[in-house]
């Protein structure tokens, strides 16, 4: 899809601007071009429209995310707010950036492209002390993206760490219920246990077909349940018909949704980078001695013979300037 023309509108003026891709400021319309420009903030917003397209672009063409969007006609994601969790933007907010804002981005923007620093990935990027692409856990299989989460040495599974998030769930639901019938003089806190009750009878309606929902077969990604959706940051669009006539169900199965995806990363992730810590530390491996460059002897003497090749061809391209500014000068 190319862009031949785009239009803004600009708020402080009534006018309607036509920015065409091959316009030139020498052009014979040059006053009305230096006329746009005089615009507040219109060149800024048309530069802005270019940028989102090409993004938009190069998202689309991207292998990474290519099994993400090999069915994308189907419409079955909501990429807004897969998007935004994806970003962030529903814990911080744009101008607001700090250490663990960036921390969960860069996770769950490696997640969503499957390019999680695996045993597998940093033996292919030829990380020093990594000599094997082996999983250092169950020393079975290599350890790629997929593997971490299906792996043997895992406590749980994904299904039971959704199950285990709903038990916990209600436990908190009943002991805060508990604590506030004992102050029930007050109306205030009658008016908060109404409200926890009709939360309660929208979770009851909801956790069920959740599960269900999160166990059945994925449209988009080939011989996987839904629960690989859930891992991988994209909120599925039928996730809002749950419940729908249940006042608070959307925001309630959004909320669940999080929980799930921020409890399978505690459960996993988090545990898997301990024991391999743990491992990494018997074996004497830091994490000084991973951003090392790796020594290899084949690759250095490769790299001197390039270096020769190259400098005795910038003698030789020397040389024959030399001699045809000669043959200039003395007309032979």
């Amino acid at each position: 899809m190319y862009i031949s023309s785009i239009m803004i509108t600009s708020y402080y003026d009534k006018d309607i601007i036509y920015w065409r891709k091959n316009f030139r400021l020498d052009s014979e319309d040059d006053n009305i071009t230096k006329k746009w420009l005089q615009i507040k903030w219109a060149y800024r917003r048309w530069s802005k429209i270019i940028s989102q397209a090409k993004w938009k672009h190069e998202l689309l063409h991207c292998k990474l995310v290519e099994d993400l969007f090999i069915n994308n006609y189907k419409d079955k994601f909501d990429w807004e707010t897969s998007l935004e969790f994806i970003s962030n933007r529903n814990q911080c907010r744009k101008m607001v950036c700090n250490s663990q804002d960036s921390l969960d981005r860069t996770y769950k923007i490696k997640n969503l492209l499957s390019i999680l620093p695996t045993y597998k990935l940093l033996y292919d990027r030829g990380t020093n002390k990594i000599n094997t692409p082996i999983c250092p856990r169950c020393e079975e299989d290599e350890e790629t993206w997929k593997h971490i989460w299906i792996c043997n040495q895992n406590e749980l599974n994904i299904k039971d760490i959704v199950e285990n998030t709903i038990i916990e769930i209600e436990k908190d639901i009943n002991r805060q219920l508990y604590e506030n019938e004992d102050n029930t003089k007050e109306q205030e806190d009658k008016d908060n246990i109404k409200k926890k009750i009709d939360n309660i009878e929208t979770f009851n309606d909801i956790k069920t077909e959740f599960v269900l929902f999160l166990d059945s077969k994925s449209a988009i990604l080939s011989n996987k349940t839904r629960y690989w959706e859930l891992l991988r940051g994209m909120f599925n669009k039928n996730l809002n018909n749950i419940g729908r006539k249940k006042k608070g169900s959307k925001e309630m199965v959004k909320r669940l949704w999080k929980l799930y995806y921020d409890n399978i990363k505690k459960e996993i992730w988090h545990k898997r980078i301990e024991t391999t810590i743990e491992i990494e530390k018997q074996q004497g491996i830091t994490k000084g001695d991973k951003r090392k460059k790796k020594k290899e002897e084949g690759k250095s003497q490769k790299s001197e013979n390039n270096k020769k090749q190259k400098n005795n061809n910038t003698e030789k391209t020397k040389k024959q300037n030399q001699n045809e500014i000669i043959k200039l000068v003395t007309y032979e």
